[in-house]
């Protein structure tokens, strides 16, 4: 055994990679969106709408980090969704990642704190910069 394994096997843990869950209802949009943060340090997991990324997210053994959703959605819209996944992790990040901000910020309301807005369509290195901060607890201004 090598003089040095000791220390590989007393050193701190490997930092736990952050779990993202990518919600949109058109699947090209999310495959784009899986597609540009696929070479970050994360976990990403994905659904297609409200309720089935409430049951991926019950399926998830490990906490869900930010939930990245499209605002406008068939059945359960994004806000309707960010509230019930928030119910489940009250510290959860989230980022509306949508072309109808004004169904965001209509009635001139405030997001509240971990709530972000991203307008589609965006950049990779947007998305990617948007995340990361919301995750790192600086969330861009928008």
């Amino acid at each position: 055994m090598p003089a040095d394994s000791h220390r590989r096997l007393t050193g701190p843990p490997p930092a736990r990679r952050p779990t993202v869950l990518v919600v949109d209802d058109e699947a090209p949009v999310r495959t784009i969106v899986l597609r540009m943060l696929a070479l970050d340090p994360l976990i990403l997991l994905w659904a297609g709408g409200g309720q089935e990324a409430i049951e991926v997210a019950e399926r998830h053994l490990a906490p869900i980090d930010l939930l990245l959703t499209d605002l406008k959605m068939p059945r359960m819209d994004g806000r309707e969704l960010a509230n019930a996944m928030r119910a489940r992790y009250p510290k959860l990040k989230v980022l509306f990642f949508s072309a109808y901000a004004g169904d965001l910020f209509g009635d001139g309301e405030l997001l509240p704190m971990g709530i972000a807005y991203l307008p589609k369509p965006t950049t990779s290195p947007e998305l990617r910069e948007a995340v990361h901060a919301l995750l790192a607890g600086r969330p861009r201004v928008l």
